[in-house]
């Protein structure tokens, strides 16, 4: 988890071992501010909820997974293989 391209603004895991902060830091890179201008994520989305969705055991029959959310102005998505897409609001 360590390839990283904002051009496109998606994020292909990230030096954190923390989705959170992985989350976080994207969008900070995207929109070009600091991190800790930033609300905290877990006022916009239910940190433990996400957890439990995308944390799901593949097995045969579990399809890739993914969570939407708007956070700090950006259209936030993020996958169960750990990538995230950040983009401009629609």
């Amino acid at each position: 988890m360590d390839e990283i391209q904002s051009a496109s603004g998606q994020v292909r895991g990230g030096d954190s071992s923390d989705r959170f902060v992985d989350i976080v830091l994207a969008v900070a890179e995207f929109r070009d501010v600091d991190p800790l201008e930033l609300p905290p994520i877990g006022e916009v989305i239910d940190t433990d909820a996400l957890d439990k969705v995308l944390d799901t055991e593949p097995d045969d029959t579990t399809f890739d997974v993914s969570v939407a959310f708007g956070y700090a102005d950006c259209f936030v998505t993020v996958y169960s293989d750990g990538t995230i897409d950040v983009d401009s609001m629609p």
